[in-house]
């Protein structure tokens, strides 16, 4: 859980809850358990995050990763700079370098195994709020950019969350970054939640008439978002022509209102 400390801003949030988390990753193991995820959040202002928060929450995620390959588990580290702000583009691409830099550099001092990590981590974009326009090739770009400067080889694996971005645009992102880089040294992919079933979910709203078209759009929204992570989702010539930048992020993390159900026929229209 988040914790937030008195001498420390409300936007420097820890993440804690270390204490017993062998006890959790043996157990689990035995049940058939591989992988488990720590997610630690930085926010952007104008102060932060501070050079204390990064550090704190580096060391966090490296001891958390060392106990789970302690008890051979898969640690997936998840360091997540939130989107919501006014910040620009290059502002959020020296934070994410920072970040990162941080904490490649507590995993090699915790002698973390790095080639049994996987990273999660933000496409590097503008803020919310933030006025300026970009365009996907520039974001893209950034991200690559910001990955290639701090994240070494031997991380096998970076996953892509889509955070506060709309579904489409995350996947378009997706595919852009796997077309900026050709030689990258990761294999890259996805970790979508929202970004993959919110419009699954608004399709069925608990109807049962729903559910075959709800699944059929899931299994679309997923095949999209594979054919993202090889590159191969828009042809080069599209992807250099989807240059304009819209309304990126969703408003609300809801996934539907209260509300009348939608009969079948209404939804597939």
């Amino acid at each position: 859980k988040l914790c937030y400390f008195p001498s420390r801003s409300l936007d420097e949030p820890v993440t804690v809850g270390l204490e017993n988390l062998a006890e959790k990753c043996e157990a689990f193991k035995n049940v058939g358990v591989h992988f488990a995820k720590w997610r630690c959040v930085y926010r952007i202002t104008k102060t932060t995050p501070t050079t204390v928060a990064i550090h704190d929450n580096a060391q966090t995620l490296a001891r958390f990763a060392s106990v789970c390959q302690s008890k051979r588990m898969v640690p997936i580290i998840e360091p997540d700079i939130e989107q919501d702000g006014n910040h620009s583009l290059r502002r959020m691409q020296k934070v994410t370098e920072a970040v990162l830099a941080a904490v490649v550099k507590a995993l090699q001092d915790h002698h973390v195994f790095m080639e049994g990590t996987i990273l999660k981590v933000n496409f590097v974009t503008p803020g919310m709020q933030c006025s300026k326009k970009y365009t996907l090739k520039e974001m893209a770009e950034c991200t690559m950019e910001a990955f290639q400067r701090t994240v070494p080889p031997s991380i096998q694996g970076i996953c892509f969350l889509a955070g506060s971005l709309k579904e489409q645009e995350a996947t378009a992102f997706l595919d852009g970054v796997v077309k900026t880089v050709t030689n990258k040294p990761w294999y890259t992919t996805f970790s979508f939640s929202r970004g993959v079933h919110m419009s699954t979910l608004e399709l069925w709203r608990g109807n049962p008439e729903c559910v075959e078209i709800a699944q059929k759009h899931l299994i679309k929204r997923l095949e999209e978002n594979q054919k993202a992570a090889l590159g191969k989702l828009f042809p080069p010539e599209e992807w250099a022509g989807n240059t304009e930048q819209g309304e990126l992020y969703i408003t609300t993390h809801q996934f539907f209102e209260d509300g009348p159900k939608k009969p079948a026929a209404v939804l597939a229209g």
